[in-house]
């Protein structure tokens, strides 16, 4: 082959090859990254990271052991304070306040008869007294003969005596009326003592017995978090202590719902550094909160340590 059809081969197949690299796919694009709506500072903020907790946490359990009967709420639940939360097999104890309250309607009726018994023995007493004094007068005067004063006599000290033993009667019935009644007191408290109701208003946060279980005095039932002040307890860089202060204004972003931001205020600042991430807890309260919540759920807090631009 000579030169001239060398050259122009050459030229041919370069042609082709520029046609074909522009008909060929073109090499993908990166998108830039797009940051969500309000996950980093803006000016005048200071950022950090936490966790969202509760100001009061406590574990629930019964008084007494036994068996759970009824568990009527679940954890996630929201239960408000005097909630009835859990009940145990109580049939011994209902058994015992119903002896003690059929113990009490007999002392009192005791009472009532007592005190009738006395009343009828005053009205008695005092007749007697009547007829002494008048048969005194008719025995002075001659009328009647002594015997018939001295029968009236014995019958006014009969009645007498009848009326002081009325009278220990009645002291000793009601008496009895209130041991019985704290007899009741003690089994009303025993009945109650099968029931677990919340001390506040809170989130069951965890729910450890399911029915049937036996349960011992004092093991935890469930674990309820107050929901009356939250906070996101969240970790800021210690070279923003100088700018923070009790009640500045805050937004938080909740991991859950990043799109949008709610309310907070600083609510208290820690004193003690982390020595290996040199940062400090700031526990932000949450002034408004998403419809639902999980204790322990990650949230963002920008903290407003400057004038808004």
């Amino acid at each position: 082959m000579n030169s001239h059809k060398t050259w122009s081969l050459t030229v041919a197949v370069a042609a082709l090859l520029v046609v074909g690299a522009g008909c060929g796919p073109k090499p993908a694009t990166t998108a830039a990254p797009v940051e969500a709506q309000g996950t980093a500072p803006r000016p005048g903020e200071v950022g950090g990271t936490g966790t969202l907790e509760s100001e009061q946490a406590v574990s629930l359990g019964f008084r007494v052991g036994g068996r759970i009967r009824e568990l009527p709420v679940d954890q996630g639940d929201e239960v408000t304070a005097g909630q009835l939360l859990a009940t145990l097999e109580a049939d011994e104890a209902l058994r015992g306040m119903a002896l003690a309250e059929a113990g009490h309607a007999v002392s009192l009726a005791a009472v009532d008869k007592a005190a009738a018994d006395l009343t009828e023995l005053e009205a008695s007493l005092g007749l007697a007294d009547k007829d002494l004094a008048r048969t005194r007068e008719l025995v002075d005067s001659g009328v009647v003969s002594r015997s018939v004063f001295d029968a009236a006599e014995a019958r006014q000290a009969e009645v007498a005596a009848r009326l002081q033993a009325a009278r220990a009667a009645r002291a000793l019935a009601e008496g009895s009326a209130v041991q019985a009644q704290k007899n009741v007191a003690v089994r009303q408290v025993s009945v109650a003592d099968q029931q677990l109701r919340s001390p506040i208003a809170g989130l069951i946060v965890k729910r450890h017995l399911e029915a049937g279980s036996v349960v011992a005095a004092g093991a935890p039932v469930f674990t309820l978090a107050s929901t009356g002040k939250l906070w996101v307890r969240a970790w800021v860089d210690e070279t923003a202590l100088g700018a923070l202060q009790e009640g500045q204004a805050a937004r938080i972003l909740f991991r859950s719902e990043p799109s949008r931001s709610y309310r907070g205020r600083v609510d208290r600042i820690g004193r003690e550094s982390d020595r290996q991430t040199r940062e400090l807890l700031v526990d932000v309260e949450v002034l408004e909160r998403p419809a639902r919540l999980a204790l322990g759920q990650r949230a963002d807090v920008f903290l407003q340590t400057g004038p808004r631009p």
